[in-house]
């Protein structure tokens, strides 16, 4: 089986990031999924999976908000222990419902590739969500100008003491059979067979006879056609018959 890797811009549950797999057609596709077929089951992904913050997020924020306000109005009484457990409590929910929500993305995201996989099957071809851990190196000489915590704090450190940072990033993972009799990429097809074995490429350059002559017991000559995008260019290939 082979495969194809379909990158996105997915980050640590694509919170705050645009959810959407990336249209760049995978070159061994070619054969097994036309570009059309690619580019549209990867706008129907990208269609059905929402990057936006639900509403329920905001309704969280609220009292949070107000605690912080109960907190500043209340030093010194009673109204302080009050604001500090609306915040706490506010604030734990929305984490929660933060976790929930990437829970939900990357299940939209399964749900959707069931349909897509049913539609492929007669192909042998599998659509999965894969992830992988991007290690980025960091210079440590410019991490005494980083003024942000929490990107220090993210910092890991390898055996050496370098630091590196990781991120989480999804990808469609895309398996198919492999093909038995690939296309030659440059289409080259023989055309005719000649008697005559003289080299004559119809280009800018010759070639003496010397250069094309070999020692054959017996001979025959092929003529064949290389076909490119933006031009066609006939070779005549004959070798002389030399028998020692």
């Amino acid at each position: 089986m082979n495969s194809a890797k379909v990158q996105s811009y997915i980050d640590n549950g694509c919170f705050f990031k645009n959810c959407t797999f990336e249209l760049e057609y995978p070159q061994n596709l070619f054969g097994i999924i036309d570009t059309h077929e690619f580019n549209e089951t990867v706008t129907t992904l990208n269609s059905k999976i929402s990057s936006k913050i639900p509403g329920t997020f905001f309704i969280f924020l609220i009292p949070i908000f107000i605690g912080i306000l109960v907190m500043i109005g209340g030093m010194g009484s009673y109204l302080l222990w009050f604001g500090v457990v609306i915040t706490s409590v506010s604030s734990l929910s929305l984490l929660i419902n933060i976790l929930f929500f990437h829970g939900v993305i990357e299940e939209k995201i399964i749900e959707e590739l069931r349909s897509v996989n049913k539609y492929f099957k007669d192909r042998e071809v599998t659509w999965g969500l894969e992830s992988e851990i991007i290690y980025t190196p960091v210079d440590p000489f410019n991490l005494e100008f980083n003024v942000n915590k929490e990107f220090l704090k993210s910092l890991e450190f390898d055996e050496r003491g370098f630091p590196y940072h990781t991120t989480k990033v999804m990808y469609l993972l895309i398996t198919f059979p492999a093909i038995e009799n690939p296309q030659l990429v440059n289409n080259i097809n023989i055309i005719d067979i000649q008697e005559n074995y003289e080299f004559q490429p119809q280009s800018q350059f010759q070639i003496s006879q010397s250069q094309s002559q070999s020692q054959l017991p017996y001979g025959n000559s092929l003529s064949f056609s290389s076909l490119n995008n933006s031009s066609t260019t006939n070779l005549s290939i004959s070798m002389s018959n030399i028998i020692n």
